[in-house]
This record gives structure tokens, sequence and C-alpha cells, in this order.
């Protein structure tokens, strides 16, 4: 073998080899990417349950007023601007499929006013709307 054979045999070697690196890398970075996008998935429905349960057991906590003790409409009222760039956070990361659902919950929740928590049966809609959104969302982690 002369030594130029061997010069272009260990060039096309490092040639292949460092090819190969840059690709591995890619796909390693790809993976990563992915992994990522799926954390912060995961990471935001985390944090909406999270904000959805404690808006739950703020709405369900009673005050004594003169004549006995009520609910605090505000308790529902103030938070739902909160609730709803919340809601707007995770919406994409549904299929479109389950958005529609989503956004129908969402909608719910929303139409409801604080003056509803004192009325007769109004409390548990809130809250069998929240229940269903949190069950909805809770539910939905493999998507």
């Amino acid at each position: 073998m002369s030594d130029v054979f061997v010069i272009g045999l260990a060039v096309a070697g490092w040639l292949a080899s460092t090819w190969l690196a840059y690709r591995w890398g890619l796909h390693s970075q790809k993976l990563q990417r992915e992994d990522q996008a799926k954390s912060a998935v995961n990471d935001r429905r985390r944090q909406f349950l999270a904000f959805m349960r404690s808006w739950r057991i703020e709405i369900g906590q009673t005050h004594l007023v003169p004549g006995g003790f009520t609910l605090e409409p505000s308790s529902f009222s103030d938070v739902v601007s909160s609730f709803v760039a919340q809601a707007e956070l995770i919406r994409e990361d549904f299929p479109a499929e389950m958005r529609k659902e989503f956004d129908a919950l969402v909608s719910l929740v929303t139409r409801f006013t604080g003056g509803e928590l004192n009325v007769r049966g109004g409390h548990e809609r809130i809250q069998k709307s929240f229940d269903d959104l949190i069950a909805f969302v809770d539910g939905s982690k493999g998507h």
C-alpha cells in the first residue's frame, strides 16, 4: 500500500466518522427538544390543575356575616380573568378534536357570575363545572 492510499483511507474514515457524529448529534438534539416540549406541556397542565383546585377551594370557603355564613361572590368573579389566561396557556396543548371540548368546559366556567354562589344549587353547579374541567385536563395527560 502506498502512503497516498493510507492517507486517503484515513481522510475518508475521518470524514465518515465526522458525518456520523454530526448526524447522531442532530438526532440527539431532536430527542432532547421533543422531551422538553412534552415536559413543558406536562408542567403547564400541572400548573393549571393546581390553579383550578386552589380556586375551587377558595370559592367553597364560607364567611361569617350577620345572620349566618355565606359564600363570598368575589372569590369567584375576581379570579375569572386569571382563569381565562391560565386556560389559554394550555389550550394549544390539546389536539383539535379535544380543543373543542376544552373550550366548551372553559365556557361553562366563565358563564357563571359570583352571585350564583349563594343561589340554591348555584355553588354545586359551579363546582361541578370545575370538577368536569379538572377531570378533562387531568385525564388528557396521554395526549
